[in-house]
């Protein structure tokens, strides 16, 4: 007799693609042989510089005009506000990814999309957030091509963003020609959105897909409105896709069920 809570039924499965309604830590450890982990988590916008000792800060109108944007623009999440302590965020997102690690193949690997910030004198990496005793193969640098909005006198506008690759020893590449792509990869990102504050341009899991050796699924465990699956589908691989969000899960949902595909 076991005391293991049995997983949660699918809110959608339909042989390629499958969407769990849940919070991804109740569901990851349950998952096993992932070949790839394509996913962008919230950014904790919300947070702005709360965190940060006052004395430091140079411009306090700065501050103000931050956490004003980030609150219009986190204002749109569902089922979470993206204002966590930076500690207790930190905290959620490597235990996130180590539930992942464990769940991938062996030549599995994640690739982690988040954005380096420059905040009141502070330069913040995703490599912040990477648990240290969890290997970096790589980081890739997304070229946004569009310019952002975060002027500031104290540094230039940031027009990328970062995809840490976390891989097992035996990940690989397809071959030579998926390792020319080089490791900055200009894809413009997505004006559409498809009912999400900021999701990432179809392009770049579909480049990382295309591009490895992959045995096994593919997992976000932050779907928000499916892109990740959208992609793996596209591309002929089985996709498991978690949000706590029951309206982004339908959203998922009816992406996935469009006939026509999805370019970036």
């Amino acid at each position: 007799m076991t005391d293991k809570t049995p997983p949660p039924m699918p809110y959608h499965e339909d042989g390629m693609a499958t969407i769990h309604h849940a919070d991804c830590e109740t569901v990851l450890h349950d998952l096993h042989d992932i070949g790839l982990v394509f996913t962008s988590p919230p950014y904790n916008l919300g947070m702005g510089l709360d965190d940060v000792p006052v004395e430091t800060m140079h411009d306090r109108r700065s501050r103000s005009r931050h956490g004003a944007a980030a609150n219009r623009l986190t204002a749109s999440y569902d089922e979470h506000d993206d204002a966590m302590l930076q500690a207790d965020y930190i905290a959620w997102q490597r235990r996130v990814l180590h539930a992942c690690w464990d769940t991938l193949a062996t030549g599995g690997a994640i690739f982690y999309n988040h954005k380096p910030r420059s905040q009141a004198g502070f330069y913040r990496t995703p490599l912040d957030i990477v648990p240290p005793d969890l290997p970096v193969r790589q980081v890739i640098i997304w070229d946004r091509v569009e310019r952002g909005q975060a002027y500031t006198q104290q540094a230039f506008v940031p027009t990328c963003e970062w995809i840490v690759v976390l891989a097992r020893p035996t990940f690989r590449l397809k071959d030579r020609a998926a390792s020319s792509i080089g490791d900055v990869w200009r894809v413009h990102a997505d004006r559409d959105g498809h009912g999400h504050p900021c999701p990432f341009p179809i392009g770049l899991p579909a480049r990382a897909i295309n591009a490895a050796s992959i045995v096994g699924p593919i997992l976000d465990p932050f779907m928000g409105v499916g892109t990740t699956l959208r992609a793996a589908v596209d591309a002929g691989v089985p996709a498991i896709g978690i949000d706590r969000s029951e309206r982004y899960c339908e959203l998922a949902v009816n992406r996935l069920a469009q006939a026509t595909l999805d370019f970036a």
